[in-house]
């Protein structure tokens, strides 16, 4: 379920601290994507970390979703 998903442990490997938060060191972009019930929406790219959180909690709000 959505619920038990959203309880996962972050990967190791993720640098930013943030789920679904990437930074590509090739574009020097952050690159926010999330998995909702099997659907992948790509948010898109961003120039800091601050507009990406900021840009996911947009998302999220406007499905009516919390992190």
């Amino acid at each position: 379920s959505y619920t038990q998903n959203s309880n996962k442990r972050l990967n190791s490997c993720n640098k930013t601290g943030y789920s679904g938060i990437d930074f590509r060191e090739n574009e020097k972009k952050y690159v926010v994507r999330k998995t909702i019930r099997g659907i992948r929406y790509y948010i898109g790219y961003f120039n800091t970390l601050e507009e990406a959180v900021i840009a996911k909690q947009k998302f999220l709000k406007a499905r009516g979703l919390k992190e």
